[in-house]
């Protein structure tokens, strides 16, 4: 058996988060509110502009979704940040002394990939211990 760094070894099955529209306007505000901030729409960084048409939304969504999975199963956890900030520095949460990214996408990919090169062609370091790929 064979252990393929980023793959593990049986990929786990798809999980359904449903949510409301009152939570989904509360996440479209704070997505707002942050492009005001961060001013990512405005920026020749491709990265930061994102592939989708409101990057930070789409990012929140799967933070939601995240944190709603595991309230549902009784587990205490904000990972939702409304602060206005220049971003979490790769970890989303902190769960059992365990960081997590959570990387969101608009589409099903059949392989999820995390960026480590930067534009300066440099290697990003990786903050979190393990990643949640959300697909909204």
């Amino acid at each position: 058996m064979v252990v393929i760094e980023g793959k593990g070894i049986v990929r786990p099955n798809p999980i359904r988060v449903a949510f409301s529209k009152t939570d989904l306007n509360l996440l479209s505000d704070i997505a707002e509110r942050r492009e005001q901030h961060r001013g990512y729409s405005r920026s020749k960084s491709k990265w930061k502009s994102g592939s989708t048409g409101n990057p930070i939304l789409c990012g929140l969504v799967g933070e939601f979704a995240f944190q709603e999975f595991l309230r549902r199963r009784g587990v205490k956890t904000s990972i939702i940040d409304d602060s206005l900030n220049s971003g979490d520095g790769g970890i989303d949460g902190r769960i059992c002394g365990k960081t997590y990214q959570v990387k969101t996408s608009r589409r099903a990919f059949q392989t999820f990939l995390v960026r480590r090169v930067g534009e300066g062609r440099n290697l990003i370091p990786l903050a979190a211990n393990r990643f949640v790929f959300c697909c909204w």
